[in-house]
């Protein structure tokens, strides 16, 4: 099982609700660019790019080398130039699906503020947080006052889930409020995976994404043992999802959430995991073989024995000569 805070106040604030309820508690491949006005140095500087390497398993005490590492981009060798593991705290998204298919089961609504609680501890506690709630629409709370996102998060313990479900375009909404991309920028989302009313193109919402250096960490909410499966076009959608997460080199978690299983030492581990993921990613800079004109496949191995990685499943092509040359 791949593992994929506003801590403080709003943290101690949910959690707090939670125990209550429950008893439980639950950059990126934009170049790496200087100024220059010749336009053969910029197209040399688009041919370096950086990318957020994530190690989901490594033996214990072990550090991936860049020796270890051998990339390919179409198929052709890349040199890796660098690669460091950074200590951050970075901007988080945090999205939650309230739509109608996360209460259609009594019990799927209570295991969805479970795993609210969970996004919340499995985050850095020094990170900058906004908020997306989302069913066939969004709602917004940008960067800014914990306490009104604590609020908003407190309510959602008093609110029943309903409407249609805008997964694809409540990511595009999230990922504009980054604005300038920065290293490490996070979507965080908590959702059974289902979408039946985005606008969005997937394929340009991911290639946005990948260029943006964004990643995606999901929390999957699935039916608590004893809940009736759900109908395949349900678990279709989840697999898609994934594979959509998978892209952007980020990762996912998917369990029965009960509030037995989130007291467990296995829930605990994935936590720390997940939170390590965010704040300490490997920054990677490899040198490419050529400019690529279309997003082109990307591909990184280890032969570091114990290592598992993930990485943004392409590469996104060059600007124009002339924008390169005027930045």
């Amino acid at each position: 099982m791949r593992r994929a805070s506003a801590r403080g106040v709003v943290s101690r604030g949910l959690t707090w609700c939670f125990l209550f309820l429950t008893g439980i508690i639950l950059p990126a491949q934009e170049n790496i660019t200087g100024t220059s006005n010749n336009p053969s140095q910029a197209a040399d500087t688009c041919l370096r790019r950086g990318i957020a390497l994530t190690v989901w398993k490594s033996p214990e005490n072990a550090s991936l080398r860049a020796s270890d590492l051998q990339i390919t981009v179409d198929g052709k060798s890349a040199p890796v130039l660098s690669l460091n593991k950074e200590n951050l705290s970075p901007r988080i998204v945090l999205l939650v699906d309230t739509s109608g298919s996360m209460g259609g089961i009594s019990q799927r609504w209570k295991n969805s503020l479970l795993a609210v609680g969970f996004a919340l501890d499995s985050l850095p506690p020094h990170s900058p947080v906004a908020l997306v709630t989302f069913s066939n629409k969004t709602d917004v709370w940008g960067f800014g006052d914990p306490e009104q996102i604590r609020q908003k998060l407190l309510a959602l313990t008093q609110s029943k889930p309903h409407g249609a479900t805008a997964l694809y375009d409540a990511i595009h909404a999230a990922s504009r409020l980054f604005g300038t991309p920065q290293f490490g920028d996070t979507i965080y989302i908590v959702t059974d995976g289902g979408d039946n009313h985005s606008a969005a193109s997937l394929k340009l919402l991911v290639n946005t994404l990948i260029q943006h250096g964004i990643r995606i960490f999901a929390f999957v909410v699935r039916p608590a043992p004893g809940d009736p499966a759900p109908p395949s076009p349900e678990v279709q959608a989840g697999v898609d999802f994934i594979e959509f997460v998978k892209s952007t080199g980020g990762g996912w978690i998917e369990a029965q959430l009960t509030p037995t299983w989130s007291q467990s030492k296995k829930a605990q581990q994935d936590r720390e995991s997940i939170r390590s993921q965010i704040e300490s990613p490997y920054a990677l800079e490899v040198q490419l073989p050529f400019a690529p004109a279309k997003p082109t496949k990307l591909k990184i191995a280890s032969s570091a024995r114990g290592f598992e990685i993930s990485y943004p499943q392409h590469i996104e092509p060059c600007p124009p000569s002339d924008a390169l040359a005027k930045r």
